[in-house]
């Protein structure tokens, strides 16, 4: 049975839902002030903000099976194949990347890489700070660290992967606004796909179908199908063809 995972930051807690039947199903208090989580079918990662830990969580016992520290604040996280990457709190002492190996649940720092963005294909990307509001998305090397660079631009908000291809928010180019660009993972080659106001964000893909809210109007959800380039909403958007 798949569950949907949240987290009370007033509360303490991780929380576990059964959606089947709508109804929170377990709770565990996990540290002081959990920002952010992600899960397997095996464990639940949890960041604890105020007690700089990455909590790691039996996912059906909902027991906690490591307490992990870190050098200072987490604030991001990402999945990875075999282990979490987590996002320092910057401005602090060793501030930057940390990679959580998840068979020995040890720890390796990365200094100033950036913070985990998500998994593409073979690779792992990261938001890359380099300047203000310039965090292009760039692929890291576990084993040496490097990064490569894979998309510039300027305030990129959110990214979904779809096959071969990488669907990514930012802001349009000399623009106040946003725009949904399309990157082709085969190729490199790049497109601007559509503008999109309010600056669209969390996008996310749906039965083939991309999904994205507004940053500026927070009631907003907008559709993208990919194969028409149309976009519809539940709320507020008019587009022009």
């Amino acid at each position: 049975m798949a569950y949907i995972w949240a987290i009370s930051s007033e509360a303490n807690q991780l929380i576990k839902v059964d959606p089947a039947h709508r109804e929170v199903v377990g709770r565990l208090a996990v540290g002081r002030d959990p920002s952010a989580l992600v899960a397997t079918a095996d464990s639940v990662w949890v960041v604890a903000y105020g007690d700089e830990t990455l909590v790691r969580v039996d996912a059906t016992s909902l027991q906690i099976t490591a307490r992990i520290p870190l050098p200072n604040s987490p604030n991001t996280l990402g999945l990875d194949r075999d282990g979490a990457w987590v996002g320092l709190q910057m401005g602090k002492p060793e501030s930057g990347l940390a990679y959580v190996d998840a068979a020995s649940n040890q720890v390796r720092i990365y200094p100033d890489r950036g913070w985990p963005a998500g998994r593409v294909g073979s690779e792992f990307w990261l938001y890359q700070h380099r300047g203000f509001d310039f965090s292009p998305l760039v692929a890291i090397d576990p084993s040496t660290g490097e990064t490569v660079d894979r998309f510039a631009a300027w305030n990129i908000a959110s990214f979904a992967v779809v096959g071969e291809t990488v669907w990514i928010t930012h802001q349009a180019p000399g623009r106040p606004s946003s725009v949904i660009s399309r990157l082709d993972l085969g190729t490199g080659n790049r497109e601007e796909v559509i503008a999109v106001p309010d600056y669209a964000t969390n996008l996310v893909t749906v039965e083939g179908d991309l999904w994205f809210s507004a940053y500026i109007d927070p009631g907003l959800l907008g559709r993208l199908d990919p194969g028409t380039r149309r976009v519809s909403a539940a709320r507020g958007y008019v587009h022009s063809p």
